[in-house]
């Protein structure tokens, strides 16, 4: 608590941020947690903390927190501000500057707590900002504040091109990303034969493009180079930044485009075409709406719906080709093909049911997606399309005005006679409008729903009836509303658990009856025989305009929900989801029920609680706070019943200032219940009495009754007490403040454990005081521990222990509590006691149990050890708790078995030397690993070569792999239990010499052992070739002949001496789209495995020449 006006400055500098992915405009920010005001006892303070800026431009502050006033609301104390400027010197009242909160309206908050969230922008582009700066101002008050200060810097986050080669005549796209540039400083300039649709170069484009672009024509051969520059904002000058892209320009390289077309003839729309060919400029494209698409002969068609066309070749005299500038169309043909484009995603749907002068209500849902809900928004007068806000576009015809709020159709519809069929019976489609009073005016409106997908499935869409129900209802006549009643149970718990339903009903007899009533609010003693002691402020209303309250819920029925965040706000909360408004059809009445949980702070009064209620309608007409003598009383919250025993009866007095013995009367002596143990003392400078309970806790009622009397002359009597109890902190807490003597018994229920009572006398002079003291305890309350589990484990691998705790007694620990787990490294406790941790676990109620889980423990070798647990227990086996028994507490020890610790898998490779490249396999041993999983796999990589996530990535830096399920296992007993052993013979020998290495791979881990294993290198050696092998192309001009290993390329290079036993694939590619390939012959014949244009090779023991066969096409010429 802060007792003394205290002013802290803290001050914030943009020198590191964290650059987030361009979420917002503030795309950099610094936060700071400042930390807890405490300062009692002292006058002022101010604090500084400054560093170096950097280059970014302060744009946003932003405070938020929470606060606890300790004064009394409109006084002195309970105060708290907060200001803040942003600038470039560190300063406060510098540059721009805010008073966010002040003490003498928002910030006067009296004994209350909250949440507070304050910010503001610069409001211009040009501030060179470097430092945030707040101040904040407590009185009698406690803050917890954090500070977020963001800036802007300029940033390209990348210039791109969709063709990195382009033919000549073929458009292409050029698009950038630039973020938080000042105004018109971004520029694209490019070099090269190229025009663009932007305008010659160079050309200021838009700023904060968020992938902003322009589309470009290459004009002649050679290269494109492509430049944005843009300057931005900053802490100490500019900030300039630049990127680049290039564009090659191939004049061998032909536009190619064709129609793709199914079986039936028809062009296919939006295929995506993947090609296997060589023409020039890339290997996909994707349909245009007419089929066009970049497609090979021959070849085969995925479209991208899931259609496959298979076995397309040209229709007949569609081919045309000309140099390479010159664009080539060619019509395809598919045998067969299957699949269906996906369906048109289809408009929200739905029909207008009920329309009347108090609700518009009906059903709504999406075609494409029955199972979601859609927003249903009203509008009158004409149609709306778009969004809910109503806007139209500039020029477009009419639109209907918007009536807020839009909502989901998402109540549950019970029919049995479906009005439409995307409804089915029990699924939420319903919705229901509340007739606003801007229809109410006598004329006549035509009423549209507007519908619209919530996950973007279809268009959005007017539902049936819109336009045609047509709503004439008279204007409203102002009226005022009336406090039916408030209620709540007689007898209230303030234990902040038990649940207390509050309801308040008010009615209204103008248009629209209880549906006019917008607001019902509750206080707590605002009024009443309790009045100016507010211990709770809470409400409804129909606009959700009370979010970051306390307790802030939407309501069942429409409108939310919260604790209001003044008088008394820390004594109550409305539990989540329980609030229900409703107004029966046609009716007046609106009646609001809330569930309220009660704080143990609610120690006072005891009885004649009252409740405040209040009722507001849509003409602003209130009825004031209206009290209702409730009159319901607490009970104290953790005692369910209170013992018998008066635990204050022989306990020692101390008087706790200097004094003598009464001149009637004789040394201390103990009290007593029953008014006999009356004491008088003679206090020079006031009296305290202090009465140590002696650890029976926790008391939960005090019972006093206090005198006073004077003596000699003048008489000084006593006029006032105060009664304190001593927390667990030792700390004094005020239990009753001023009260009278020789009244009737005071009752206190404090809220936490008392270890001793004061009472302190107002009078500083002569012979005062007179009282007894009566305390109870709760009933009684006792925790034990059960057994732990598990009770086997392994060395080596930790373990945790569970036991169940219990509360045997018949009230609540009230508070959490410390559980401690020990260790012995013998069975049934007889070796050595550790300790293995102390664990907290929630309070108990009386007669409830619940599971408490120690920290993870590893014996450190084999054999029988012992574990057990200890309910309400420390390190030092010491309590927090009083029980009626102090000595259950721990449970029995439980044995544990441990077993010895598993054996490491492992993983080998061989054989290791000797191996050549293609010939043979290589064989992987792996030794204690659990049966694979299905995910499990194993592969040969290069040594030094970076693992791959699955063996399916794309492309593969393996050579080979095979899952680990499929290779042979064995489970020998020499392995470990569950742990076998196993081999794969079937992994193919590199094609290129080097080192490689066998790695296995594990879905989920093998029992705590690491998720890769990794074996010795193993090393594969290039063969010497002893057998020749020559190839032809024939026609030379008509194309080329190579190998898959690269080693013949002829044209070049035609012949090439190969290890016996090779395998050999050749391959023949066509020199251009005017021949294509015609066939193999090779000497000796029939050494040929003919694929298409390939030919297979296969054991290569003699020398063997092929010929590749090529002829021209022919073409009909088409001029584009």
């Amino acid at each position: 608590m802060i007792n003394k006006k205290i002013f802290i400055l803290l001050v914030f500098v943009l020198s590191v941020f964290s650059v987030y992915s361009h979420v917002s405009s503030a795309t950099n920010s610094v936060q700071g947690y400042i930390g807890r005001f405490d300062c009692p006892g002292c006058s002022t303070s101010r604090s500084n903390a400054r560093q170096v800026p950097n280059n970014f431009q302060a744009h946003r502050i932003e405070i938020s927190g929470t606060y606890d006033g300790h004064g009394d609301l409109g006084r002195s104390g309970g105060k708290y501000a907060v200001s803040a400027c942003l600038n470039d010197n560190g300063m406060m009242w510098y540059g721009a500057c805010w008073n966010f909160i002040q003490s003498g309206s928002s910030g006067n908050v009296g004994g209350n707590s909250g949440n507070f969230n304050v910010g503001d922008n610069i409001g211009a582009d040009s501030n060179n900002f470097t430092y945030g700066v707040v101040e904040y101002y407590v009185n009698d008050a406690e803050l917890n504040p954090t500070m977020t200060v963001y800036g802007r810097k300029v940033s390209i986050t990348g210039i791109n091109t969709t063709n990195s080669t382009v033919a000549i005549g073929q458009d292409f796209d050029i698009t950038w990303d630039v973020r938080e540039s000042k105004p018109d400083s971004t520029e694209l300039s490019w070099t090269g034969p190229v025009n663009c649709d932007v305008g010659p170069s160079p050309q200021s484009v838009a700023d904060n493009g968020y992938w902003a672009g322009t589309t470009c024509r290459a004009t002649a051969a050679g290269t494109a180079t492509f430049t944005i520059d843009t300057v931005g904002y900053s802490g100490s000058g500019d900030l300039a930044d630049s990127d680049s892209v290039s564009v090659n320009i191939n004049p061998s390289f032909a536009a190619l485009d064709f129609i793709v077309k199914n079986q039936n003839g028809t062009n296919i729309s939006g295929a995506t075409v993947t090609i296997n060919q060589d023409f020039g400029n890339g290997t996909t494209r994707i349909t245009d709406g007419s089929g066009f698409a970049n497609f090979g002969v021959n070849k085969n068609v995925t479209v991208g719906w899931g259609v496959t066309a298979t076995d397309c070749s040209p229709v007949s005299n569609s081919q045309v080709v000309g140099n390479s500038n010159v664009t080539v169309n060619v019509t395809m043909n598919c045998t067969s093909s299957g699949g269906n484009p996906p369906p048109v995603p289809q408009p929200a749907v739905g029909n207008i049911e009920v329309a009347n002068c108090n609700v518009i209500s009906g059903v709504a849902a999406d075609p494409d997606d029955q199972n979601a809900s859609v927003i249903v928004a009203l509008f009158k007068d004409y149609n709306a399309y778009g969004t809910p806000d109503g806007s139209p576009p500039v020029g477009s015809p009419p639109y209907g005005e918007y009536l807020p709020p839009y909502i989901l159709a998402d109540t549950l519809v019970t029919r049995t006679n479906p009005p439409w069929p995307y409804v089915v019976n029990n699924k939420p489609y319903g919705f229901s409008f509340a007739v606003p009073d801007s229809l109410k005016d006598g004329l006549n409106h035509p009423i549209y729903i507007h519908a619209v997908d919530l996950n973007g499935t279809g268009p959005n869409n007017a539902i049936a009836g819109s336009g045609t129900v047509v709503l004439n209802c008279p204007p409203n006549t102002p009226s005022t509303p009336t406090l039916n009643t408030v209620s709540i149970a007689p007898v209230v718990v303030p234990n902040g658990i038990n649940e207390y339903t509050v309801t308040i009903a008010g009615s209204d007899t103008g248009t629209g009856g209880g549906n006019k009533i917008k607001y019902q609010l509750g206080i707590i003693n605002y009024q009443g025989t309790s009045s100016n002691v507010p211990k709770g402020y809470f409400g409804w209303g129909e606009a959700p305009s009370w979010a970051g309250y306390k307790s802030y819920q939407a309501c069942t029925g429409g409108g939310f929900a919260a604790v209001q965040p003044t008088l008394g706000e820390r004594y109550i909360s409305i539990k989540p989801g329980s609030c229900v408004t409703s107004v029966p059809s046609g009716g007046n009445t609106r009646t609001t029920t809330f569930i309220l949980k009660f704080d143990p702070a609610f120690t006072s009064p005891l009885t004649d609680n009252d409740i405040s209620g209040f009722v507001q309608n849509s003409d602003g007409n209130n009825t004031g706070f209206v009290n209702v003598d409730t009159n319901f009383a607490l009970n104290f919250s953790s005692c369910s019943a209170f013992g018998t025993t008066n635990v204050a009866q022989g306990r020692p007095v101390t008087a706790l200032v200097a004094e003598n013995p009464p001149w009637n009367v004789g040394p201390a002596s103990n009290l007593t219940d029953g008014n006999t143990g009356s004491q008088a003392y003679n206090g020079t400078t006031g009296l305290y009495y202090s009465v140590n309970l002696g650890g029976l806790q926790p008391v939960r009622q005090i019972k006093t009754y206090l005198a006073g009397y004077g003596h000699n002359s003048p008489n000084v009597y006593v006029t006032s007490w105060n009664i304190d109890g001593k927390n667990s902190s030792g700390t004094w807490i005020p239990l009753a403040v001023g009260v009278g003597p020789e009244s009737d018994y005071v009752y206190a229920y404090p809220s936490f454990d008392i270890s001793e009572i004061r009472f302190k006398a107002d009078s500083t002079t002569n012979w005062i005081g007179a009282y007894e003291l009566e305390a109870y305890a709760c009933a009684s309350l006792d925790l034990t521990a059960g057994g732990v589990t598990p009770i086997a484990a392994t060395a080596g691998t930790p373990l945790a222990f569970t036991s169940t705790i219990t509360n045997g007694g018949s009230v609540s620990t009230v508070s959490s509590f410390n559980n401690l787990f020990q260790v012995s490294a013998a069975a049934n406790g007889s070796g050595g006691i550790s300790t293995i941790s102390v664990n907290s676990r929630a309070a108990l109620v009386g007669g409830a149990s619940g599971p408490v889980t120690s920290l993870s423990y590893t014996f450190p070798s084999s054999g029988t050890y012992s574990v057990r647990a200890c309910a309400d227990s420390n390190a030092s086996m010491v309590g927090a708790i009083a029980e009626s028994n102090e000595a259950n507490n721990c449970s029995g020890w439980t044995n544990i078995t441990v077993a010895p610790a598993a054996v490491a898998p492992t993983l080998s490779a061989s054989p290791i030397t000797g191996n050549v490249v293609g010939v043979g396999t290589l064989r992987a041993d792996f030794q204690n690993i659990p049966t694979p999983g299905s995910l499990d796999w194993i592969a040969v990589y290069p040594v030094g070569s970076p693992d791959q996530p699955t063996p399916t990535t794309n492309p593969p830096l393996y050579t080979d792999w095979v899952w680990a399920s499929d290779c042979t296992r064995t489970l020998p007993t020499t392995a470990a239990p569950g742990r076998p052993n196993g081999f794969c013979s079937n992994l193919a020998m590199p094609t290129s010499a080097g080192n490689y290495e066998i790695r296995m791979f594990s879905n989920n881990g093998w029992n705590g052992w690491p998720t890769k294993l990794t074996s010795n290198p193993v090393s594969v050696q290039a063969p010497v070739g002893n057998v020749a092998l020559t190839v032809t192309a024939n026609p030379g001009p008509g194309g080329k002949v190579s190998t898959a290993d690269n080693l013949i390329n002829c044209g070049s290079d035609c012949s090439e001496n190969y290890p016996s036993g090779s395998n050999v694939v050749l391959n023949a590619v066509p020199a251009s789209s005017y021949w294509k390939f015609n066939g193999w012959t090779t000497v000796p014949a029939g050494r040929c495995v003919v694929s298409g244009n390939t030919c297979a090779i296969n054991n290569l023991t003699s020398p063997v020449t092929a010929n590749a066969a090529f002829i021209p096409r022919s073409f009909i010429y088409k001029e584009f």
